[in-house]
């Protein structure tokens, strides 16, 4: 039994068998968790050898992308750990941190860096809440 993936077999073997595209098995490597990856490779390029003593070169290579495609499913997907949301959690943790320690260390500066927008915020919901009462009243009284 030769070491590697079924593609690089494959590549060995092209003398015996017609040699497909392999950009179809790069499509793969790119969702294909590994320990799954040498069993599909391996299955696709079987009926690929098998599609090509069928149908001739050009209709195996077209069903050998069809069957690569065929793979992309979010079972197979599913199966792979993405850690996105990991990173993302250290980056809040770690800016969290920061803002704790600038706010201990400057009260009086966090306190108005705080107040202002507030304040501004406040002032700006209470003018539009006027305005439109205003307006309100302006249609019920008829004037």
């Amino acid at each position: 039994m030769e070491d590697g993936t079924a593609a690089q077999n494959l590549r060995r073997m092209k003398r015996r068998f017609s040699f497909p595209s392999t950009w179809s098995f790069r499509f793969l490597r790119l969702f294909c968790p590994d320990d799954l990856l040498e069993e599909i490779e391996g299955d696709i390029i079987q009926k690929y050898n098998k599609d090509v003593k069928k149908y001739g070169e050009g209709k195996a290579g077209r069903r050998l992308i069809w069957n690569a495609i065929r793979f992309f499913r979010w079972s197979i997907i599913a199966r792979n750990k993405f850690d996105f949301l990991g990173n993302q959690n250290l980056m809040f943790r770690t800016n969290s941190k920061i803002i704790g320690r600038q706010i201990a260390r400057n009260k009086s500066f966090s306190m108005i860096s705080a107040l202002g927008p507030t304040t501004g915020i406040t002032i700006c919901l209470l003018i539009v809440q006027f305005v439109k009462f205003d307006q309100l009243s302006n249609l019920v009284g008829g004037q």
